[in-house]
């Protein structure tokens, strides 16, 4: 097993969506995504501060993130990557921060570049 964790901001990304936090909805649904492929989850307490610099702008970006945390098998790694693609359609995100086992990677939705 190795841990896994993943970020999505509060907020829908301001500079492909308009910006205003995600719905209810959504986030049920994510947990509900995650449970029926992994049969758990764990979600930090709290928010996460960040910031980055983005390619389209060259501003520097700030919002607040949920943290995700699970421990999956080697092989279940690519269906969480394939549920991150499409969480970047779903909450409106240019790419999800994801760490395995401390290595990091920004997942992108398919077709990234097409307008959302």
């Amino acid at each position: 097993m190795v841990e896994c964790h993943f970020l999505i901001p509060l907020r829908r990304d301001a500079e492909i969506a308009d910006g205003e936090p995600h719905d209810l909805k959504d986030w049920d649904w994510l947990e509900l995504q995650i449970q029926h492929l992994f049969g758990f989850w764990t979600v930090a307490p709290g928010y996460y501060h960040g910031a980055w610099m983005s390619p389209r702008t060259g501003q520097l970006i700030t919002d607040q993130s949920r943290r995700f945390i699970l421990a999956l098998p080697e092989n279940d790694i690519d269906s969480l990557r394939n549920l991150l693609k499409l969480v970047c359609r779903v909450f409106p995100q240019q790419c999800v921060y994801l760490a395995i086992a401390g290595k990091v990677e920004f997942v992108e939705p398919e077709n990234y570049g097409q307008e959302f």
